[in-house]
């Protein structure tokens, strides 16, 4: 892919700009009317600080264009207003590679002039993958201003340090990884593309029940004679049923109703249930399966996963998922699947930041409540494993974390798009 090349914006670049906004529809033909007075102030030195960036093709074609400046009367915060890429040539990593070069300008710049970048976007199903793409590239969400830009509408605000070496060492070495193990294409007698030679897979079988054990977590095959109540106490504590609004079945009216179902699928081969069990507390505070167990095809995919609010955006949450996709392609699987209800954002969310690539959706692939549900399809094939795997063990190494058990570098996944 040709990332195009990047340069400082030049007053010839004014309306391509606002178009390259407009077409990738993040602002409407009255909004950029702003840019006009921004980019005077900057050409006139009255806006100095911000900087402007575009991306030209080959044939110098803007494609691209962002805007960052520094934060007013903060301490050497950043704030990038705007990143648009043209709606013809999105796919080819010219988002990612002008964050990058933003990014890197300003690290050069030292701590003592840059130490964070904020970004900001609206919480609307439309910019999903906005925030996706954001979460991809290893920021974090810090905080929501509640309606700020309408009913429904929340600003959701992302910042990333300046200062995380490993992270960018992190990001190469899954770059260079992914772009490695691009399947060259084949071609028949004929001259026909097909797909790569591929001995024959054996049949696998299914992963094998055993406890997977971590350093916070351990995940035991359910047990509802164990793990029952514990669950049941997890679950109920949660102050609303949100948790159960994108899974097939629940809420339950009570914990024996809760138990009953419980029940029905312990044992199961496929959904194969496993309970993520808290190792300090020793109590089972989550679970997630194996399903769609494909042996003939080595396809395996993760799911039914819920969480308890206690578990829930904790270091074990994250180990979990790594444990149970460490076990299946240990197994010899060759395709690690994550599908979710296309409207679940956290779920699309989740996904990408534990490293499954975004494949598309599959449109009124199924129902459930009552409700169509289009389904988004992620996956995670065994090439990208090994870095995958090498970004989650950095992530989870105790040196990663202060006694205090806070992340000093947050995880970061390169995927592919979809």
């Amino acid at each position: 892919m040709n990332p195009g090349r990047i340069r400082t914006a030049a007053k010839a670049d004014l309306d391509a700009i606002k178009a390259i906004a407009v077409a990738a529809e993040m602002f409407s033909v009255e909004e950029v009317g702003f840019f006009d007075e921004m980019f005077d102030g900057w050409l006139d030195h009255s806006l100095e600080d911000h900087q402007w960036l575009v991306t030209e093709d080959e044939d110098g074609t803007l494609v691209a264009a962002a805007n960052y400046a520094p934060e007013p009367f903060a301490d050497r915060l950043w704030n990038l207003y705007f990143i648009a890429v043209d709606p013809a040539a999105q796919g080819r990593g010219l988002g990612r590679a002008l964050m990058d070069h933003i990014e890197t300008a300003l690290s050069e710049r030292g701590e003592e002039e840059a130490r964070v970048l904020v970004v900001e976007t609206s919480s609307t199903d439309r910019y999903a993958l906005t925030r996706e793409f954001y979460r991809k590239i290893g920021y974090e969400e810090e905080a929501r201003i509640r309606q700020f830009y309408g009913p429904k509408d929340d600003k959701v605000i992302f910042w990333k340090s300046l200062s995380q070496a490993p992270i960018q060492a992190s990001i190469q070495v899954l770059s260079d990884a992914l772009n490695a193990n691009k399947p060259e294409v084949a071609s028949n007698e004929l001259g026909q593309p097909v797909g790569t030679p591929l001995s024959v897979v054996p049949d696998l079988g299914p992963p094998a029940e055993s406890t997977m054990v971590g350093t916070a977590c351990r995940l035991e095959r359910l047990d509802v004679g164990i793990h029952g109540r514990d669950l049941a106490t997890a679950y109920l504590a949660a102050t609303d049923d949100a948790d159960w609004t994108y899974l097939p079945y629940g809420p339950f009216d009570d914990e024996e109703a809760f138990l009953g179902w419980l029940g029905q699928v312990e044992g199961r081969p496929d959904p194969m249930f496993f309970t993520v069990v808290d190792q300090a507390s020793n109590r089972a505070v989550g679970l997630a399966s194996y399903l769609r167990i494909d042996p003939t095809n080595a396809s395996i995919e993760v799911g039914h996963i819920h969480f308890s609010r206690e578990l829930q955006g904790t270091v074990a949450s994250t180990e979990a998922m790594y444990l149970m996709m460490q076990r299946a392609f240990d197994s010899g699987f060759r395709r690690y699947e994550w599908k979710c209800d296309a409207l679940n954002s956290p779920s699309r969310t989740a996904a990408a930041r534990l490293g499954f690539s975004y494949e598309g959706i599959f449109r009124q692939a199924t129902h459930y409540k009552g409700r169509n549900r289009d389904t988004a399809w992620f996956a995670v094939i065994d090439s990208e494993w090994p870095a995958t795997a090498a970004e989650y063990e950095r992530w989870l190494h105790p040196d990663n974390f202060t006694t205090a058990g806070e992340q000093l570098a947050s995880l970061t996944m390169v995927t592919r798009d979809g």
